[in-house]
């Protein structure tokens, strides 16, 4: 936060190394922008999401076919891509009902922390803070000694409370 100039420079770094490294895209997304810096993120960010999209749909053809070798590492794969485009998707300025699409998705073909972190994340950014703690909690009974998950399960419980406490 106090160096967001050195950020920057690392996570430029960090996408040389691997355009597809949606967390140090997402890390970019969140650093004071210039427009010019904002406009080549957002072509980045579109790139990528394009590609994770085409990715996912190649995948879900080849899981069609059903070949019997190539499904549960095609499918595991699949889950993954669904999932990196939905935690793109929700932490930067993605369509949020197509993220809780790919989110819910993944999750229903792998039940992961991880992707049960997303999908908590998804309902968080719908507002939907109930939703999101419940996917937390099933998220930090899988990992229980992960303290971003926690973290992330006790603001989703309070966001949750806060807004059951005022009225609609």
């Amino acid at each position: 936060k106090e160096q967001p100039d050195k950020a920057r420079e690392c996570f430029v770094k960090a996408i040389e190394l691997s355009q597809e490294n949606v967390d140090a895209i997402i890390g970019m997304y969140r650093l004071p922008e210039t427009d010019e810096q904002k406009d080549q993120h957002k072509a980045l960010q579109k790139q990528i999401t394009i590609s994770l999209r085409s990715e996912i749909d190649a995948r879900e053809r080849e899981l069609k076919r059903d070949n019997p070798r190539a499904l549960a590492t095609e499918q595991r794969a699949l889950a993954n891509q669904m999932n990196t485009l939905a935690w793109l998707m929700t932490n930067t300025e993605g369509n949020l009902d197509e993220a809780l699409y790919f989110s819910r998705k993944a999750c229903s073909m792998e039940n992961r922390a991880a992707y049960l972190d997303t999908l908590a994340h998804c309902y968080a950014s719908l507002k939907r803070y109930r939703e999101a703690a419940d996917q937390q909690r099933r998220a930090v009974a899988l990992d229980p000694f992960q303290p971003s998950l926690q973290k992330a399960l006790a603001l989703f419980e309070a966001k949750a409370a806060e807004q059951h406490a005022v009225p609609q």
